[in-house]
């Protein structure tokens, strides 16, 4: 009987854990990345493509990858800046594909 009331106890602890989110991080280098090569929510989608060739001249294409996949995850909650970002993304991936 004691071991039904240990295997209770373990049960209701492992849900009462919270899982930790992920953090994404940004050092102070990185920040502005994207943007001294042009890169600008603003700007239209050839533009923004434009920049970002840029970007893949002077830095790998992971580096690149993953720095609009953190801008596009911090603006998850704005649907316009979001499908923006998912878009860019979407044309990454593509980019990578073909010119590997």
């Amino acid at each position: 009987m004691p071991t039904n009331n240990i295997s209770k106890k373990s049960k209701s602890s492992r849900r009462s854990k919270k899982s930790k989110k992920n953090l994404i991080i940004m050092s102070k280098e990185d920040i502005g990345m994207l943007t001294k090569y042009g890169y600008h929510l603003a700007n239209s989608f050839e533009d923004r493509i434009k920049s970002l060739k840029k970007a893949l001249k002077h830095t790998s294409h992971l580096t690149v990858l993953k720095r609009v996949n953190a801008i596009r995850t911090l603006h998850k909650p704005h649907p316009i800046y979001y499908n923006k970002l998912d878009k860019d993304m979407k044309w990454l991936q593509k980019y990578y594909k073909e010119n590997k």
